[in-house]
């Protein structure tokens, strides 16, 4: 019996599964890559940037400008206030308010974030 149990944790996944294990890799790599180019824009300009996630689950980088930009356009709900940035991207950066350095996601929420995005994408189509 345990033999058994061996040999079927080590044969190779179905066909399927391994389209979705190309889809959460490329995912992550998305992931990391909007990321560090959120951190990047942040040293450069020295504002909160945030990581998005669209519906159909791509990621945007913004800061706020950006954001009222597109609400502005109607790219973006008019239900959704700035003040829910924080709440509902994947990631965001350091930033100033009011004066004061406010700091990024803690890496355990950041953590949690990025595995909610990543079973969204396992969970598309």
């Amino acid at each position: 019996m345990k033999q058994q149990q061996t040999n079927r944790n080590l044969s190779l996944p179905r066909r399927g599964s391994r389209r979705g294990l190309l889809k959460l890799l490329k995912a992550r790599i998305a992931y990391y890559y909007a990321k560090l180019k959120a951190e990047q824009l942040n040293k450069f300009t020295g504002r909160r940037y945030f990581v998005l996630m669209t519906d159909n689950g791509k990621l945007m980088v913004m800061d706020k400008t950006i954001f009222y930009k597109l609400r502005k356009r109607g790219h973006m709900p008019r239900q959704i206030q700035p003040h829910m940035l924080q709440r509902i991207s994947v990631y965001y950066t350091a930033g100033m308010y009011k004066g004061r350095l406010s700091p990024c996601m803690a890496e355990k929420s950041a953590l949690i974030k990025m595995r909610r995005y990543l079973n969204y994408i396992r969970n598309l189509n």
